[in-house]
């Protein structure tokens, strides 16, 4: 069993070969709760990425769908 997040949890990672940062952003799986944060990410984002449960695929295959 999974629990959906009610907020975003950011961190930073490091990049040795650069020397460079990077800020990321895990953002509410909660369809409301994700459209809001997406919007407030939005402008400043330079990459989305996507993780589905694989273990819940069979039974919410419409919700991974979309």
């Amino acid at each position: 069993m999974t629990q959906t997040s009610q907020k975003e949890n950011t961190g930073t990672l490091l990049l040795d070969s650069s020397k460079a940062a990077m800020t990321l952003v895990d953002l509410p799986g909660y369809d409301r709760l994700r459209s809001q944060f997406i919007e407030k990410y939005a402008s400043t984002a330079r990459a989305l990425i996507f993780v589905v449960d694989s273990s819940a695929i069979n039974k919410e295959i419409k919700d991974v769908a979309e």
